[in-house]
């Protein structure tokens, strides 16, 4: 699934970075829209995972982002594509504790200044692993 060297995971992760970094635009009932965004990011994970697993991952994706008071589309958009990267337990995975710290954060109290910290360091951890994996790669 991952491809040799890692390579459909980096293409996935470039990808999603993309992704990021555009105006969302989902209709009111976004599940269709985002099912065919994870199949496009990353075809061999979504395969591997298949429909009923991208959906129960998708519904339990949403339901802890309205735990967090996150109930923009972009807000859910976001969880979900963490747990679909990352794995479902991302949320409290000591591999990645920056996105455990800016949940359980208690400075910060809005759930859309949350939401937005959350998104900049997932970018920058993006950002960052991409450039790392752009430099490590031959030319």
């Amino acid at each position: 699934m991952s491809g040799p060297g890692a390579s459909n995971v980096y293409l996935a992760l470039k990808e999603l970075l993309h992704l990021a970094r555009a105006p969302l635009v989902f209709p009111k009932d976004f599940v269709p829209g985002i099912l065919r965004e994870m199949k496009r990011i990353f075809p061999q994970k979504a395969a591997f995972s298949g429909e009923s697993g991208l959906l129960k991952l998708v519904e339990e994706s949403q339901a802890e982002a309205h735990r967090y008071g996150f109930t923009a589309v972009r807000q859910q958009v976001l969880i979900i594509t963490l747990k679909f990267a990352f794995g479902h337990g991302c949320t409290d995975d000591p591999l990645y504790p920056w996105i455990s710290r800016t949940l359980q954060d208690p400075r910060i109290v809005s759930p859309q200044a949350r939401a937005a910290r959350l998104e900049k360091k997932a970018l920058t951890w993006l950002e960052h692993v991409l450039a790392d994996n752009e430099q490590a790669s031959p030319a």
